[in-house]
């Protein structure tokens, strides 16, 4: 399942096992600028749906819209029945909260909207910088 980009770069992606029953969700795709997403919900007979969204957001993307959409999207999200989670690269180094307040405003958007990052260690370290909440997978749960 993929939703291609409209740049030279970007698109996402989800690998989804054979056995898995799903529907494609577009209905949840960011309207955001710079945004690209790709959105399922599995369907199961004896538990409850999942709904799993894979963002990317372009580095250099307005982080204001951004934040809008992923807003609206989350609250959304949050009032359903189901569970929730959110894979993505979203080009913010969340440990930079203190010292950027567009970082505090997303983290704030997830807490706010009852989600939670898991991962929280840089995911990229070379010789001479160490990239934390950019470049990797960022996912989140429904807090219950």
């Amino acid at each position: 399942m993929n939703t291609n980009s409209n740049t030279s770069a970007g698109g996402v992606g989800l690998y989804l096992a054979e056995q898995l029953n799903f529907i494609r969700r577009h209905d949840l795709e960011l309207p955001a600028e710079g945004v690209e997403s790709c959105w399922i919900e599995t369907t199961r007979k004896k538990e409850q749906n999942v709904i799993i969204g894979c963002v990317y957001r372009q580095p250099h993307s307005k982080l204001e819209s951004f934040h809008e959409a992923m807003n609206e999207r989350l609250q959304s999200l949050n009032n359903s029945s189901l569970q929730v989670i959110v894979l993505g690269d979203i080009n913010i180094n969340s440990l930079q909260y203190c010292n950027d307040n567009r970082t505090a405003d997303y983290l704030d958007v997830l807490l706010d909207s009852g989600f939670m990052p898991i991962i929280t260690n840089a995911t990229r370290i070379t010789e001479h910088s160490t990239t934390q909440f950019t470049t990797f997978i960022q996912t989140f749960h429904k807090r219950y």
